[in-house]
C-alpha cells in the first residue's frame, strides 16, 4: 500500500482545490450583487447601509492594511452612488 502522492496527483488535487475556492468566491460575489439589487429595488439600500457601516468599519480596523483599504474603497463607492 502506497500512501504517497505522485507529483501529478498532488498537482491535480491542488488545482481542484483552487478551482473550488474560486467557484466559492464567484458564487459569493453573485449572491452579494443579487442582494444589493434587491435592496435597491425595494428602496431599502440606505437603511441596510446605515445598519452595516459601523460593523464594516470595526471589521476593517481590526484587520491589516489590505482589509482597511478594501473596506474604505467599498464604503466610498457606496457613498458615491447616492
Amino acid at each position: 500500500m502506497n500512501l504517497a502522492f505522485d507529483a501529478s496527483d498532488l498537482m491535480g488535487f491542488l488545482l481542484l482545490r483552487l478551482a473550488l475556492i474560486a467557484l466559492g468566491v464567484i458564487l459569493l460575489a453573485a449572491v452579494l450583487v443579487v442582494v444589493i439589487v434587491m435592496l435597491r429595488r425595494r428602496g431599502k439600500l440606505d437603511q441596510a447601509r446605515r445598519y452595516m457601516e459601523p460593523m464594516a468599519r470595526d471589521w476593517a480596523e481590526r484587520g491589516g492594511p489590505i482589509r482597511r483599504g478594501t473596506t474604505r474603497s467599498v464604503i466610498k463607492y457606496l457613498d458615491k452612488e447616492e
